[in-house]
C-alpha cells in the first residue's frame, strides 16, 4: 500500500486511488453533512505538539476526536453544517476546517500553511546543491 501523503495535490478525496477519503458524507433528517478527518499539517511552522495542543483546546460540538484515526498523529474531526445538497457537504466541512486551522495558527490570513514556503525553499536549495535526492 502506498504511503499516504496528505499534502499531495488531489489526495484529499481520491478514494479510488488511495482507498481513503478524508471526507465522509452522511445524511440526516434535515439534509447532508460531512465529517472531515484532519491530520497534522506537514511543513508547518507549528510543531506537531503545538498543533495537537491547539486541537485539544477545541470544545465545540462540531469538533471531536475520532475513535480510530487513520494516522497516529491525528488532530480530530471537523463536522460540517447540515446543507440541502449532498455536493455541498464537503465544501461546507472544508470551509469550517479552514476557519479552525486559521484560529489554531496553522493557516495564515491568506489560508496558506504558516512556514511551508520556508520549508519548500530549503528543500529546493538542498536538492539543487546535491544534498538531498
Amino acid at each position: 500500500r502506498e504511503i499516504l501523503d496528505f499534502c499531495k495535490p488531489g489526495f484529499r478525496d481520491n478514494e479510488k486511488k488511495y482507498d481513503y477519503s478524508m471526507f465522509q458524507v452522511k445524511s440526516s433528517e434535515q439534509g447532508w453533512y460531512s465529517e472531515l478527518e484532519l491530520p497534522p499539517v506537514g511543513c508547518c511552522s507549528l510543531s506537531l505538539e503545538e498543533q495537537t495542543t491547539a486541537a485539544a483546546a477545541r470544545d465545540h460540538s462540531w469538533w471531536r476526536k475520532k475513535e480510530k484515526p487513520l494516522c497516529q498523529e491525528h488532530l480530530g474531526m471537523v463536522v460540517g453544517p447540515v446543507v440541502a445538497q449532498k455536493g455541498q457537504a464537503k465544501d461546507a466541512a472544508a470551509l469550517r476546517a479552514c476557519r479552525i486551522l486559521h484560529q489554531m495558527g496553522i493557516l495564515d490570513d491568506h489560508l496558506k500553511v504558516k512556514g511551508r514556503e520556508k520549508f519548500q525553499h530549503l528543500i529546493k536549495q538542498a536538492t539543487a546543491s546535491g544534498k538531498a535526492s
